[in-house]
Order: structure tokens, then sequence, then C-alpha cells
């Protein structure tokens, strides 16, 4: 016998053996009952997914070169122990924007070969997981 929620919503609607005629523990249950409705709800709608050909035109602005520039410098810097970069503490130092913001110019990054995946390009990997190595040369 399968137990889901909404059985054990019922019975406490109708109360409870500890006396409190369902209240403390309806309420609890009710709550519940709410997240997974609205995560539900969550997973309907449409997701909006990070198409970098959409963002990469921003970068070829002036606030987007200078932001490229600054993000060079910083992976730069973290790249100054090991060689390696994760993604999360890149995407931190970036300068503000949203998030696909920041993604265009991580992207940016590894299309102009400063960067490249450490990772093997593990495609189950979440973006958050991704490390990333230096490889920029001298270009005189």
């Amino acid at each position: 016998m399968t137990i889901d929620a909404q059985s054990i919503f019922d019975a406490a609607a109708r109360g409870c053996r500890c006396g409190c005629g369902g209240r403390g523990f309806h309420r609890a249950l009710a709550a519940a009952q709410r997240e997974v409705e609205s995560g539900e709800r969550r997973r309907r709608q449409p997701r909006m997914s990070y198409v970098y050909e959409e963002h990469r035109k921003d970068l070829f602005t002036e606030r987007g070169q200078f932001a490229v520039c600054e993000a060079l410098l910083d992976a730069q810097h973290l790249a100054s122990g090991n060689g390696l970069i994760p993604h999360d503490r890149l995407s931190d130092r970036l300068p503000g924007g949203d998030s696909y913001a920041r993604l265009a110019i991580i992207d940016r990054l590894l299309e102009l070969r400063y960067l490249a995946r450490a990772d093997n390009g593990a495609s189950d990997l979440p973006r958050q997981a991704w490390i990333y190595r230096w490889i920029a040369r001298s270009r005189t």
C-alpha cells in the first residue's frame, strides 16, 4: 500500500489521535502541499534557456568589451595558482548584469581560446560545476 501526500493531508484534516484536532499537523501538511503544487506549476511553465548567440551581440558594445577585458584579467588572476578556474568563482567576480550576461562573457573567453574546459566537456555536468583551464598564450 502506498501512502501519498493527499491521503495524509485528508487524514490530518479529519483530526489526529493526539487530540490536537489536526490543527498543527494539518497546517504543516497544508504548507507542504502548497510547496508541492507550486513546484509542479513551476515545472509546467516554459523555461527560458540560455543561447549564446542571442547575448553575443551585447559583448561588442563598449560596456561589453570592457566586461570581457575585466573578466580576462580576473580569469588570469584566478588561474595564477594552478591554472584551473571553477565556474562559480569566475562568475562571481564578473561585472554586474544578469546571469546570462555573465555566461556570455565566459563563453566569449572560451570562443577566443583564453579558456578551455578542464572537465573534458562532460555534457552531464551542470554549468556551475564546470572547471576552466587557462590556456592564453602570448599573442606577439
